[in-house]
């Protein structure tokens, strides 16, 4: 019995196109995390007593508020020790330049007071630097997640307290390596949160180059706004079907 040619071509495996590979959408994630865009954890560049402390968990804070005050009394004491020798440093090299033409005095010796006013100004300036560090200021909008100190607490460098800034978030998602090729940068994830099932789409913003070879899968990091914070971070979530 013959075949036909079209029943022939049914039978033989046909090639698959290079537009035919699967979506994104059609592998379940590994893992899917909702983090803060940014965390960070604030602490003190050097040894100090803690003052005061201006906020409390929960606090919203604006870039450059006042966090953390620390003892700040003998800064403040170099610093007015500082100001009075720059004021008559500088005050001592006007007079002598404005003598100088007539020979009243010789020029070594304005070139040496103005030595001793650059390094006045110097110390001022290392003065003030010493009375700023004892402030320690917000770096970015965002809420404070947890403090770690209290006032009179004797710190070294170590963290002071958390912000973190929940406006926009970072979804991590944890593809098979079978997805890998199905999305790019740009791309839009429709996304469910597990705890308010809510409906989000996130912005692909960063996709691993690699496969992880242990557990055989990649990581796509996507951006979702959340200005009113209506969304918690730190809840899973699952790509919508």
């Amino acid at each position: 019995m013959k075949l036909s040619l079209a029943l022939l071509l049914l039978l033989v495996p046909q090639p698959i196109l290079a537009d035919s590979v699967p979506s994104a959408d059609l592998f379940e994630p590994l893992t899917c995390l909702l983090r803060p865009n940014r965390s960070s954890d604030i602490g003190a560049e050097t040894g100090a007593i803690v003052a005061d402390i201006k906020v409390r968990r929960t606090s919203h804070v604006k870039k450059g508020d006042l966090l953390v005050q620390l003892d700040d009394r003998i800064a403040q004491a170099d610093l007015a020790k500082a100001t009075i020798t720059s004021g008559i440093t500088s005050e001592k090299l006007k007079r002598a330049e404005a003598v100088t033409a007539g020979r009243v005095i010789s020029a070594e010796e304005v070139g040496s007071l103005r030595a001793d006013a650059a390094m006045a100004a110097a110390d001022f300036q290392r003065a003030q630097l010493q009375v700023d560090r004892a402030k320690i200021l917000a770096p970015f909008d965002g809420t404070v997640a947890d403090v770690m100190t209290e006032a009179g607490q004797l710190i070294n460098a170590q963290p002071l307290l958390r912000l973190i800034d929940t406006h926009r978030l970072r979804a991590e998602v944890v593809l098979p390596a079978e997805a890998f090729g199905t999305l790019k940068v740009g791309d839009t994830m429709p996304l469910t949160v597990d705890l308010t099932q809510a409906k989000v789409a996130a912005r692909v913003a960063t996709i691993d180059s690699y496969i992880d070879a242990s557990s055989n899968s990649f990581t796509v990091i996507a951006e979702i706004e959340n200005p009113q914070d209506a969304i918690p971070a730190g809840t899973s979530c699952k790509l919508d079907r």
